[in-house]
């Protein structure tokens, strides 16, 4: 009776993994892949040591180091359902493009020869043409979040679905967590969970380690902890989530991002001049970022 979902993306899976791990709780006996473990000897470990006779869900968490790697890691644990969360330019140094990227994760869509048990983020929209089910922000796709608000106390939107609409709230911050709640409804669907104990579930969702957690200081200061975040696309995202909050000063400490190959300086010049428009200080770690990030920030004034 195991049902395994696989879950994989250039960012966003490990939340979105957590987040299904407490939404489902009260529904399942279920499992996940721990922390960021997602390659074919992390995922043999947790199946030897702690997978059992009684587990009905597994979330297993895919990495992405080759081409062709996620086929091999859909041949291995064989998903019964799929999700892709965002893509994004993470790993450029190691497929060399964005469509190279895409091809990856087009493997375990090519698994599936039931394009419904496969929910897809919109952001592969360019690059697949099957008839597939998409999640996000825009009107076309069938599971979306709208009406965001964030505040300190986490964020509030509506979650619209092929057959419901739900106005939540989660102690999450920012649109990006929100959309990775969408996964969930898609997936209780398919399961014949209850919705509403997945929407109970939403508002007791602890906060994720280094992804947006937030860290509450002295004199009215919040500190979110992004540390795990290294993607140029979600980190913009998260400037988003920045900007919407109510502050007086806005302060980013931020190294940059690897593994971006030839496309590093554009990018983190870019990302100079989105903090300019976003954060009154910018602490920059010396890093080979370093000078991209200050041209694109002393750039943008």
């Amino acid at each position: 009776g195991l049902k395994i979902v696989a879950i994989a993306g250039s960012f966003g899976k490990t939340s979105t993994k957590h987040i299904l791990h407490h939404l489902f709780s009260e529904s399942a006996t279920l499992l996940i892949t721990p922390e960021s473990i997602n390659t074919e000897l992390g995922i043999s470990r947790v199946i030897l040591k702690t997978l059992t006779g009684q587990h009905r869900l597994f979330f297993i968490e895919l990495g992405e180091f080759y081409p062709g790697h996620i086929r091999k890691l859909a041949k291995f644990i064989h998903p019964d359902f799929g999700i892709l969360t965002p893509i994004g330019r993470q790993h450029l140094i190691r497929f060399g493009s964005l469509e190279k990227i895409a091809e990856t994760f087009h493997d375990l869509l090519a698994f599936f020869s039931d394009t419904k048990k496969i929910l897809v983020s919109e952001s592969y929209h360019d690059f697949f043409t099957e008839d597939i089910q998409y999640y996000g922000t825009k009107k076309e796709s069938p599971y979306r979040i709208e009406k965001t608000h964030v505040t300190r106390a986490g964020t509030e939107c509506t979650i619209a679905t092929p057959v419901s609409t739900f106005q939540i709230f989660t102690p999450l911050f920012g649109e990006q967590h929100a959309v990775n709640l969408l996964p969930a409804f898609w997936l209780a669907e398919h399961l014949g969970i209850d919705t509403q104990k997945i929407l109970k579930m939403v508002t007791t969702l602890p906060s994720i380690p280094h992804r947006h957690e937030p860290i509450l200081g002295a004199n009215n200061v919040l500190v979110l902890d992004n540390g795990y975040n290294t993607n140029p696309d979600s980190a913009q995202e998260s400037l988003n989530l920045l900007t919407s909050l109510d502050a007086s000063q806005r302060i980013i400490v931020t190294l940059g991002f690897v593994e971006l190959g030839s496309e590093s300086a554009p990018i983190h010049k870019a990302f100079g001049e989105s903090l300019a428009h976003s954060v009154e200080y910018a602490g920059i770690i010396e890093s080979e970022a370093t000078q991209a990030i200050l041209e694109g920030f002393i750039h943008a004034g």
